[in-house]
């Protein structure tokens, strides 16, 4: 696996493994073009999604013929984030609901990391549902591995800071379909110091996530904790399985902000189980300094259906899997 170098920051840029990464409109420049070969190995194939300074593609690994995706960033356009991701990625190799990091290096003006090709998002495939929604038994399950997830990030000193439907994918074979996979460390932050220790608060915080699926502490630009992911796994998981967010609608941070301070975790279940609004109430608002109860969070979701039910659910997309695996081209070649 080749060194990326650290290199300086500009814009931001962030994108997906998986295939709903940009909903482009114009065609943008093909930064790397196809049938292009990454030290003489990594065939490109096509461009998935991207703009004008970071791009998805999908390319072929000769060694073995197997697909792979490659995240490229030019190297003036913050190439930290993906060296984030990288760093994440490689101390979290296989281990599972993380995707797996396949290659990593510089070619040309481009830094690059490769990863296991993966399915669509959460947000992708509740759209393809007739009902729009997911059953309340699978929103759990979805749940369970993606909290999973962010525990074993969250124990190796990261936090994710950007926890969302789009951020919670499928796996790209048969025998992964069922697997939850989070994606997307680029803008995620190191918050355990080399001892274990937490670093310590900042005096001025910037905003980092989605404004839909962040805590009410994340309007107020209080430090971002552990609890702060919890809590947009939570608002992720009511769109899921409710259809939306009451505040879902809204432009204005401000009206955001008062629209979530007035509404309880249970008031925000009107198809999932009002017990699954406890998720949300026992996340709670902990001090900076204190860690997340995922004992207690796993115990609420697992009290809402029997074990027998849940090992004998299946999820809504098993039964069509090809169109939740097929990966399709966003940018007309």
């Amino acid at each position: 696996m080749s060194e990326i170098v650290k290199l300086r920051s500009a814009t931001h840029f962030q994108c997906h493994t998986s295939t709903a990464a940009y909903n482009l409109k114009k065609k943008k420049k093909i930064l790397i073009c196809k049938n292009t070969k990454i030290y003489d190995r990594y065939v490109i194939e096509k461009v998935v999604n991207g703009g004008n300074y970071g791009q998805i593609y999908l390319a072929v690994d000769e060694a073995n013929r197997k697909n792979l995706i490659l995240k490229v960033v030019h190297e003036n356009y913050e190439p930290e984030l993906l060296i984030m991701e990288r760093n994440i990625l490689m101390k979290l190799r296989g281990k599972p609901n993380i995707p797996l990091l396949l290659a990593s290096g510089n070619y040309k003006d481009y830094v690059y990391i490769g990863l296991e090709r993966l399915g669509k998002n959460m947000s992708e495939i509740r759209n393809l549902q007739k009902s729009k929604v997911f059953s309340p038994i699978s929103v759990v399950k979805i749940a369970l591995q993606a909290m999973s997830a962010l525990e074993l990030l969250h124990n190796n000193g990261y936090l994710h800071r950007d926890v969302k439907p789009e951020n919670l994918v499928i796996g790209g074979s048969p025998d992964s379909i069922s697997t939850i996979y989070l994606i997307d460390f680029g803008m995620a932050r190191k918050y355990l110091d080399g001892n274990g220790k937490i670093r310590p608060s900042r005096k001025t915080v910037g905003f980092r996530g989605s404004m839909r699926y962040v805590s009410i502490e994340l309007h107020k630009r209080y430090e971002h904790t552990p609890q702060n992911d919890i809590w947009s796994l939570f608002y992720s998981c009511i769109e899921l399985g409710e259809g939306g967010l009451p505040w879902r609608s809204y432009a204005n941070e401000d009206d955001i902000l008062a629209k979530k301070s007035t509404i309880k975790p249970q008031e925000l279940c009107t198809i999932m189980p009002k017990c699954f609004g406890d998720f949300g109430s026992n996340i709670g608002n902990a001090p900076y300094f204190e860690c997340v109860n995922y004992q207690k969070l796993y115990k609420t979701l697992n009290s809402l259906f029997s074990k027998i039910e849940m090992d004998n659910h299946f999820f809504e997309w098993t039964k069509r899997a090809s169109i939740y695996t097929t990966l399709k081209s966003r940018i007309i070649q």
